[in-house]
Order: structure tokens, then C-alpha cells, then sequence
């Protein structure tokens, strides 16, 4: 006969006795141990559901998807556009509640480097321009929507468009003066003009006739102001250049090549010039050698007929003077013309060294 029992709250089923001991049908006791521990797996499963699911919401809000929430920082504003199509402009730091729109966030400025640009200048020389320019972004949020507008949302835009102005200022500035004054005396006169064009406008040129051929120059007014003739591009999209610099010039490889050239051609020009002068030199010296021997050797000659005539005079007196007379005019004469045979010897051996030079 089966019966159900309880001990202590732990269920357990009686299926018969025999000799007075209690059979019991242990399977059944595990059933219901399981089923406890299942129900309470279930309940934990579902607590934890109710906590996750806030927490992900939480997640997602902020660093999840599109998010929420936007960071804009201090050098920084953030364009918004909603779901319906409403655009606005977060300009102050911290972070903001943007909803389920789309965002942009813009630099307040951006620094540019740009190059290296080819340019023409009136010499016919081409240099390579590398520059900087320092863009401010407007400050105003409806010329700061219109420029998002313009741009499409890409910074890389006002990145193309503000290359593409420099482009301009310098390719048409470059012919107004030489390679060689850009790089010396009037950098800051180039730098000013490319400037003034990139805020300003772009000036008006014309070109005039000189003993040199037709120069380019800038148009001015009565006071010697560039004449614009060009609505600037920048004020267009609500930009300013703050700073504009030329950074470096470069020179092309095949003209630094041609100028390599040019200087081995003219080192030995100048090379066999100084060999020439040196020879020159060399024959003169010993043409003067000779000539200077041949002085000294007549004075001597003139010495020994001074003495003989010394000895020839019967006079002790006159004798004595003649003699001292003679002596220190050839004597004179000889040193001169020694003297002269050394500085034409060194004269000649100065020059060697200037011909080595080149070699």
C-alpha cells in the first residue's frame, strides 16, 4: 500500500513495510529536489533580465550606436540634426543630451599644412612651396550650420577649399617677382601679397614692358593699394585666415642637378685661367731672372773694371775714393736685382696653390 509521508518538511513516499522496515521510493524524493532548484535557477534567470536589460539601455545611451549623449569639448562646437531634420549647434563644453540625432563636432580652428606647390616665378626658375595657414571656423551657429551645409559634413572639404585657395594665391603671385628675391631680400613682400589675396580676394594683374622683356605686376590705386578683383572665396563659407607663412622653398632635383653642373663647368674655367696665369707668371719670372742675371753679371763686370781702373790710378786720394764709389753703387745694383729674382721666384709659386684649389 503506498502512502505519503512528511518528515521535517522533506517529502518522501511510503510504498510498504516488511519485517517492519519502510521502504521508500528515493527516485521520487530527487524528482522534487530538482524541481525545487529549477524554480529557483528561473527566478534568479529573471532577476537578472530585469537588472541587465536598464544597464544595456544605459550602455547604449552613451557609448552604444549613435548614443545619446555628445562630448563637446572647450576648442570644439558640434553640430546636431535630428531625426526630423532640425539642425543646431552645441557650443559649450560639457556633455549634452542630443537624443537619437546624427552629430558632427568641429574644431574651432584648424591648422594646415600644405605642399610642396609648384610655382613660376618671373626668372623662369620653378620652386616647390611648402606653407601654413591657420583657418579660424565661424563663430556665429547659423554661419556655422551654412558652412556644415556647403561641406557636406566633411572637414576634408574645408581642407580641399582652403588648398585650392593657396593654390591660386601663389601660382598667381609667383610671376610678380624672381626666384632669387622670393628666397633673399623680399620673402615677407610675397608672403604679404599671397596673404592679402587670401583675405581680401585675389588682385588684379597686368603686365608691363621693361628693357628685360614684359614684367608682371600687381594693379594698384592712387594709393598704391592692390586693386581686388575678386570676391574673397573664404568670406564665402564664413572662414578667416588668422596666419598664413611660407615654410620652406624647395628646388627641383633637375635643376639643382643642372646647377651642379653649371659650377664643375665654371670651377674649371676659372681652373684653367689661374694654370694659364700661373704659366704667365712663370715665364715672365724667368724672363725677368735672366734679364735681373744679366744686370747683376754686367755690374759685377763693372766691379772688376772699377778695380782695375782703382789700381791703374797713381793718386793714393783719389785712388781711395774712386775705389769706395764704385763699390757701393755695384754693390746696389746687385742687391736690387737679387731682391728682384726673389720676389718674381715667389710670385710664381703663389699662384700654384689658387690652381690646386679646383682640382
Amino acid at each position: 500500500m503506498r502512502e505519503n509521508m512528511s518528515d521535517e518538511g522533506t517529502m518522501w513516499e511510503k510504498i510498504g513495510e516488511k519485517d517492519g522496515l519502510v521502504r521508500v521510493d528515493r527516485s521520487t524524493f530527487a524528482d522534487e529536489i530538482v524541481k525545487k532548484q529549477s524554480g529557483q535557477e528561473w527566478k534568479a534567470l529573471v532577476v537578472l533580465l530585469i537588472l541587465a536589460i536598464p544597464l544595456a539601455i544605459i550602455g547604449w545611451m552613451f557609448i552604444g550606436g549613435n548614443g545619446i549623449f555628445v562630448t563637446c569639448g572647450p576648442d570644439e562646437f558640434v553640430i546636431v540634426q535630428s531625426p526630423t531634420g532640425n539642425v543646431t549647434v552645441i557650443d559649450k563644453a560639457g556633455i549634452h543630451f542630443k537624443g537619437l540625432g546624427s552629430y558632427w563636432v568641429y574644431p574651432r580652428r584648424i591648422d594646415m599644412r600644405f605642399g610642396p606647390t609648384s610655382a613660376t616665378f618671373n626668372d623662369g626658375k620653378v620652386r616647390g612651396i611648402n606653407t601654413y595657414a591657420l583657418v579660424q571656423l565661424p563663430k556665429n551657429n547659423v554661419d556655422r550650420i551654412e558652412l556644415h551645409i556647403f561641406m557636406v559634413g566633411d572637414q576634408a572639404n574645408i581642407r580641399r577649399f582652403t588648398e585650392s585657395a593657396v593654390i591660386n594665391a601663389l601660382k598667381l603671385t609667383a610671376p610678380t617677382m624672381s626666384s632669387v628675391d622670393v628666397m633673399a631680400a623680399y620673402k615677407h613682400t610675397f608672403v604679404e601679397l599671397v596673404e592679402g589675396q587670401l583675405r581680401q580676394g585675389l588682385y588684379k594683374y597686368h603686365q608691363i614692358e621693361t628693357d628685360d622683356g614684359f614684367k608682371t605686376e600687381v594693379i594698384r590705386d592712387e594709393n598704391d593699394i592692390p586693386v581686388v578683383g575678386a570676391e574673397p572665396v573664404f568670406a564665402q563659407y564664413f572662414l578667416e585666415i588668422i596666419q598664413f607663412s611660407i615654410v620652406s622653398m624647395q628646388t627641383p632635383a633637375e635643376e639643382i642637378e643642372a646647377m651642379r653642373r653649371e659650377n664643375i663647368a665654371r670651377n674649371m674655367v676659372i681652373k684653367a685661367e689661374l694654370e694659364a696665369s700661373v704659366a704667365k707668371a712663370e715665364a715672365e719670372a724667368a724672363m725677368f731672372k735672366v734679364h735681373m742675371e744679366a744686370q747683376r753679371d754686367a755690374a759685377i763686370a763693372e766691379i772688376e773694371a772699377d778695380k782695375a781702373e782703382h789700381e791703374a790710378e797713381t793718386d793714393p786720394a783719389k785712388k781711395e775714393i774712386l775705389l769706395l764709389k764704385h763699390i757701393k753703387k755695384n754693390e746696389q745694383r746687385v742687391r736690387e736685382a737679387e731682391a728682384a729674382v726673389v720676389r718674381a721666384t715667389k710670385l710664381a709659386e703663389a699662384k700654384k696653390p689658387e690652381a690646386e684649389m679646383l682640382d
